[in-house]
């Protein structure tokens, strides 16, 4: 009797909570697998394009060896291999930032909605820098720009979720914007590289590959000493 007594109050409690919960305005519960499907396949689609302008190169080879195609188009191949690693590495940072959302907000489908943006128009500064008429600063800055704003769409959607703790499993982990501050940083400063350096042009983009877990818990600990 203890047992259904206690089933019986937690059931109430989780009816009381998931009560709350819907009476938020703006807070969709149902869909959120839809939403989190389609972003999954448009970023599915936009990796695929990549590959199409090799395969047209590929069937203009006429009298030329594989070698000598290799050589002539050695800037695509070397954009769609950087566009195709960018594309799966913001993909994978998708699925940590939502691996825990149950829910969303109008708020969150335009943060991710612009995300989606920039994925589905990668493509096309990925075949300015890779043309064997590149475009120089102009074309990098464009590349880098898409991926910038897509890194602060990721951070705004990140923000969202971290300030709204029903948008999450209740076991969830606390949610944390550090990283996304970090990226974007590092991307800005990439952008700004791009832009003003050309000789360093894409090379800005290295400054991702900074340990952000490191540096994360090394401005958590000076924070927690500060406040100690």
């Amino acid at each position: 009797m203890d047992s259904l007594g206690a089933e019986s109050s937690d059931d109430r409690g989780d009816a009381l909570t998931s009560s709350n919960t819907a009476r938020r305005p703006g807070l969709r519960t149902r869909g959120i697998d839809r939403l989190l499907t389609f972003s999954d396949g448009v970023v599915a689609i936009a990796a695929t394009l990549l590959i199409l302008p090799l395969v047209d190169a590929a069937g203009s080879i006429g009298h030329r060896t594989v070698g000598d195609l290799i050589g002539d188009e050695w800037h695509a191949l070397f954009a769609f291999v950087l566009s195709f690693a960018v594309i799966c590495n913001f993909w994978f940072i998708h699925h940590q930032v939502y691996e825990h959302v149950i829910a969303y907000t109008p708020v969150l489908v335009v943060a991710n909605c612009v995300w989606l943006l920039c994925i589905v128009f990668l493509p096309f500064p990925t075949e300015l820098i890779g043309g064997s008429n590149r475009q120089g600063r102009i074309g990098d800055g464009l590349y880098v720009g898409t991926m910038l704003v897509a890194t602060i769409a990721n951070m705004l959607a990140s923000w969202i979720i971290a300030r709204s703790p029903e948008l999450r499993e209740q076991s969830a982990p606390r949610a944390s914007i550090n990283r996304a501050v970090y990226a974007t940083c590092a991307m800005a400063l990439a952008f700004v590289i791009a832009v003003t350096l050309p000789r360093i042009g894409l090379w800005g983009l290295l400054l991702l590959l900074a340990p952000s877990e490191r540096i994360d818990g090394y401005v958590r600990e000076r924070w927690h000493r500060r406040r100690g």
